[in-house]
């Protein structure tokens, strides 16, 4: 029996071994699995082929989409530009408000200018942003000439929202402001479309404008209400 027993000690295999210096090196963990020096190697070699494989193709992801959104801001940009060269044709007619006078109301309607605003933005498509509130100023100063004192001027100040390449809704918007169809007349003095891809996913539209009125006080008309006649 003690032989045996002595035999079976021989047999079993212990569960640390000696190292170089001595030092005994654990060959299963604290769960009892059995530790493997390449296991561990295999593992971080993996990981680093997935991560290096990850970032090539999210880097030739983003650089055609980088290349997607340079081709459509340089149509964007082209038409902003040859919209800015037609606005700028359309307005030297009008370089001159003295010209406009006789359709110019004789005061400053903010309620009602709000709401023909309002109107061509929601034709337009576009919405307004509810962070910027709409800047509405009377000034002293005229943005274009004038040969009549009495022509005073308001500027308005305002930001527009809409979709990612939706450029169309913002010339639409500014062509209704220069139709001059309506009872307001507007001077776009500047205005900035700008795209954002990368958080809001959205297009902006940065407008400064005037709208002009005459300053004067019209006469009432005066009637004949006297019937009575004389007869000699």
């Amino acid at each position: 029996m003690a032989l045996q027993l002595k035999n079976k000690v021989k047999e079993e295999k212990p569960e640390v071994e000696k190292g170089k210096k001595g030092k005994y090196k654990r060959k299963r963990n604290v769960f009892g699995k059995r530790l493997t020096r390449f296991g561990l190697i295999g593992l971080i070699v993996g990981l680093i082929i997935a991560f290096a494989i990850i970032k090539v193709t999210f880097t030739l992801t983003q650089n055609k989409r980088q290349k997607k959104i340079d081709e459509d801001l340089v149509q964007v940009n082209a038409k902003i530009d040859e919209y800015r060269t037609e606005l700028g044709k359309k307005q030297d007619s009008y370089a001159n408000v003295g010209e406009l006078i006789a359709t110019l109301p004789t005061s400053f309607d903010q309620q009602a200018t709000s709401l023909d605003l309002d109107r061509m933005i929601i034709l337009s498509g576009l919405s307004e942003s509810s962070s910027n509130i709409r800047k509405i100023v009377e000034v002293s100063t005229l943005p274009v000439e004038s040969s009549v004192s009495t022509v005073k001027a308001v500027q308005i100040s305002f930001v527009l929202y809409g979709k990612v390449d939706d450029v169309e809704s913002a010339l639409k918007f500014m062509n209704y402001l220069t139709d001059y169809s309506h009872e307001n007349f507007y001077y776009i003095e500047k205005f900035n479309y700008t795209e954002d891809r990368s958080i809001f996913k959205r297009s902006s539209l940065d407008l400064t404008i005037y709208t002009f009125y005459n300053d004067v006080e019209l006469k009432p008309v005066e009637t004949n209400t006297d019937t009575n006649t004389q007869t000699k």
